[in-house]
C-alpha cells in the first residue's frame, strides 16, 4: 500500500465527494480539568457529554439502543460497559437514566463516592437507526410523556443554537462549574479517519 501511495497509485474505490457513511455511533468524551472523585460530579460531566449526544444524534435524525460509558483513571487504568436498552432512543434523559445504571452498577464505593479518582470519561450510544423508523410500542411506557422528554431536548437545542451553550442548562451542571463548564458539541472536534483501521 505505501510502494502505491509512493507511486501516485490509488486502487481505492471511486465516491462521490458528497458521499458520507452512515454512522455506526454517537460519542462524546472529555478529559476533565481535575481528578473525578465523587457521584455528583461524575453526573455533571456526564450530563453535559450526553445532552451533546443527544443532540447530535436528533441533527442526524438518529437514535441508538445500545450506550456505552468509558472511564480512565490518572494512572491511565480504563474500562468500558455498555447496556442494551428496549428502545431505541435519542432523548437525553433515557440516555442519562442509563448511564447512571452504569456507574452505580460499575465504579460506586459502598460510601457513595466513586471507587477510585477518574479523569477522562466519555459516553457514546451506538446500534443506530433512522429516528422516523417504525417502533412497536411498549405497555410499560408512557410514549406522550417520552415525546414530552424530547420536545425539551429540542427546545434546549434551539436556544443553545441561538444564544450559546452556557444560556440554558440543567441544574446538575450548575454544581461543579469547573468540571462542567464546556460545550461539547460545538467544541467537539472530529480528527479524520486513518488510512490503516
Amino acid at each position: 500500500m505505501i510502494w502505491y501511495f509512493a507511486k501516485g497509485m490509488d486502487i481505492s474505490e471511486v465516491a462521490l465527494s458528497s458521499y458520507e457513511r452512515e454512522p455506526k455511533s454517537v460519542g462524546n468524551g472529555i478529559t476533565t480539568i481535575h481528578d473525578i472523585s465523587t457521584y455528583e460530579e461524575a453526573k455533571g460531566v456526564f450530563r453535559t457529554l450526553v445532552e451533546s449526544v443527544s443532540s447530535r444524534l436528533k441533527d442526524q435524525n438518529l437514535k441508538g439502543s445500545i450506550i456505552s460509558i468509558h472511564m480512565r483513571d490518572s494512572h491511565l487504568q480504563s474500562f468500558t460497559r455498555q447496556k442494551k436498552i428496549d428502545l431505541a432512543t435519542n432523548i437525553s434523559s433515557e440516555i442519562m437514566t442509563t448511564v447512571e445504571i452504569l456507574l452505580n452498577e460499575n465504579c460506586l464505593s459502598y460510601s457513595g463516592h466513586l471507587d477510585k479518582p477518574y479523569r477522562s470519561v466519555s459516553v457514546c450510544v451506538s446500534q443506530l437507526c433512522h429516528d422516523y423508523d417504525e417502533v412497536q410500542l411498549n405497555f410499560f411506557v408512557d410514549e406522550n410523556e417520552r415525546q414530552k422528554e424530547k420536545r425539551i431536548d429540542i427546545v434546549f437545542d434551539e436556544i443553545r443554537r441561538k444564544f450559546g451553550f452556557g444560556k440554558i442548562k440543567k441544574c446538575c451542571m450548575e454544581l461543579n462549574k469547573e468540571l462542567t463548564n464546556f460545550d461539547p458539541k460545538e467544541e467537539h472536534i472530529i480528527h479524520p479517519e486513518g488510512w490503516f483501521k
